[in-house]
């Protein structure tokens, strides 16, 4: 049997140019994020892997605000690190 595992990386240990904001400031405001975290939950929900939740690092306390609009929480200990289960998520969703 293949056993799959998924990672993370620190924010700060990617370079500049790709942590910058994922969606330009002329489109916030607007549902995309939204629509990306919709996406992510349900890519991962079909995912083989049997991946139980999402985990983000908000860059900011405004990223951090954001995710908590979806559902994360933050994760004892972790500053900013939050998480999502996939079925709270998928349940939110439907």
């Amino acid at each position: 049997m293949s056993q799959f595992t998924a990672t993370g990386v620190e924010l700060a240990a990617l370079a500049p140019e790709v942590r910058k904001k994922a969606i330009a400031q002329s489109y916030q405001g607007k549902g995309l994020g939204g629509m990306v975290v919709a996406d992510a939950v349900l890519r991962t929900a079909r995912a083989e892997m049997g991946v139980f939740a999402l985990l983000v690092d908000a860059k900011d306390e405004s990223a951090q605000r954001f995710y908590e609009h979806y559902g994360f929480t933050l994760l004892p200990g972790d500053a900013r690190r939050l998480c999502l289960p996939i079925a709270t998520a998928l349940r939110r969703l439907g």
